[in-house]
């Protein structure tokens, strides 16, 4: 990529970057100015980069999308959709591969204040790889939740979350920070799709005493009904869209009625 153009705030001239610290040095007043990260980001050519470097992840060319990402983040140091496309090229497509890099990028922006091209960027990418993503729901949906809201979140949410709660193989991912995000995010955006994919969960999921009518195993059926189905009807019951809110409530409450029915037979039974 061809040097990006700043100049010196105090007299107008060009200045010489040192990319990695911000800084310029004006020869013409002996300025130093420093530079805010997002001038780098959202500079023109940075911005034709990632648009490229994108469109070939999303394509699967990740050869292609890693040049580009590397050209980008050789002016914008912290460029995440660029530190993205390296950590998932580390992690899936790279000969020798290290499925840690995908944590260790969200371990390094957790404290980066991104710009909104750079989520817009990261959007498209997470969702071209949801099946990838599925031990980082918490984390990309965390990061999304501070950045977009109403129907951006509600869109995100929905296209991302589904896939994975359907694919999950027990309930072990339901932690009490992950069905708090749950709960917040339906709270701002309602997230009906996600929402119904944790309804359809109380049924579907293995762990579910639904699955193969476990409900004689008491102590599972219990801690199921505890760590997941109550937990499930706070998330809906935080949903913000009235109409849906009550739709759902009331699939939910005929859903635990029948749970508990069961249960109770299940347990007359033992």
């Amino acid at each position: 990529m061809d040097a990006l153009v700043f100049y010196c705030t105090s007299c107008g001239a060009p200045v010489d970057i040192d990319y990695d610290t911000r800084k310029g040095h004006c020869e013409f007043c002996n300025s130093i100015v420093t530079f805010p990260r997002k001038s780098f980001n959202s500079d023109e050519k940075v911005q034709n980069e990632i648009e490229l470097c994108t469109r070939y992840f999303t394509e699967k060319r990740f050869d292609l999308a890693k040049a580009h990402a590397l050209d980008v983040l050789s002016v914008a140091i912290d460029n995440a959709p660029a530190m993205f496309m390296l950590a998932y090229y580390d992690a899936f497509a790279a000969p020798v591969r290290h499925s840690e890099r995908i944590d260790q990028f969200f371990a390094q922006i957790k404290n980066i204040d991104l710009d909104y091209e750079e989520i817009d960027a990261l959007k498209v990418m997470f969702l071209s790889c949801i099946n990838r993503l599925v031990d980082c729901e918490y984390e990309a949906l965390d990061l999304m939740s501070q950045y977009l809201g109403g129907k951006s979140l509600c869109d995100f949410a929905d296209a991302f979350s589904p896939l994975i709660i359907n694919s999950r193989q027990n309930i072990d991912f339901f932690t009490p920070d992950m069905a708090a995000l749950y709960k917040r995010i339906a709270a701002s955006a309602s997230a009906p799709k996600m929402c119904y994919a944790l309804l359809q969960a109380i049924k579907t999921n293995p762990d579910s005493p639904f699955v193969n009518n476990k409900f004689f195993l008491k102590t599972k059926t219990a801690r199921f009904l505890n760590e997941f189905v109550e937990p499930v009807g706070e998330i809906i019951s935080s949903m913000n869209n009235a109409e849906l809110k009550n739709k759902f409530f009331r699939a939910y409450i005929n859903t635990k009625e029948v749970y508990k029915n069961k249960m109770e037979g299940g347990s007359n039974n033992g």
